[in-house]
């Protein structure tokens, strides 16, 4: 029983020690890339991929308001066709990128989310956003790692539990959500 406890309460004391407002930050450039019709695109690897797919998710359709425009929010993770051949042809370390040079328009917001914070993959979707007048915003663990440094927004949580970890990026992911949810709703007020 100590076990699940001790997992419980790491995860208690994680989620309490995330500065609401960074949460409200995140909030702010998601929503202002919505009111300016920006595309918002989600990176990550392993547990992390899977949880950029359920941010693209919860974020357009998740977020949708009946008779408002939708919120625009892409998972790189997704296309596994577009993911093999760029692995295959030119490098795993590119995924990202290469999509993003597809995609991506000045303005738009590249969310990173991993664990270590040194997925060489995400690192280089984030430099590619900054290089291209994009918005980045990291979400890691550990101790940050590169994005932390190169990200011009981030949230750090501070430790080295892959799955605390994890847990709080869906946490993240459905908080913010709800809560555009209710703003597109004229339900709430932003921050």
């Amino acid at each position: 029983m100590s076990y699940y406890k001790d997992y419980m309460d790491n995860l208690i004391a994680l989620l309490n020690s995330i500065d609401h407002n960074l949460l409200e930050k995140l909030e702010q450039i998601i929503f202002d890339a919505y009111e300016n019709d920006k595309t918002i695109f989600v990176v990550g690897n392993g547990g992390s991929a899977s949880a950029a797919s359920h941010w693209a998710c919860d974020f357009s359709k998740g977020t949708y308001v009946s008779g408002k425009k939708r919120l625009k929010m892409l998972s790189l993770t997704d296309n596994v066709a577009l993911i093999s051949a760029i692995s295959n042809d030119i490098s795993y370390e590119d995924i990202f990128v290469e999509q993003l040079k597809i995609f991506m328009q000045e303005g738009d917001v590249v969310i990173g989310i991993s664990a270590s914070g040194n997925s060489l993959n995400v690192v280089k979707a984030i430099e590619y956003c900054n290089n291209n007048k994009g918005i980045s915003f990291s979400i890691v663990g550990f101790n940050g790692g590169k994005m932390k440094k190169i990200s011009r927004h981030y949230i750090h949580l501070k430790n080295s539990n892959y799955g605390n970890i994890e847990d709080i990026h869906m946490v993240i992911n459905h908080m913010v959500s709800q809560k555009l949810k209710l703003i597109l709703s004229s339900e709430a007020v932003l921050v």
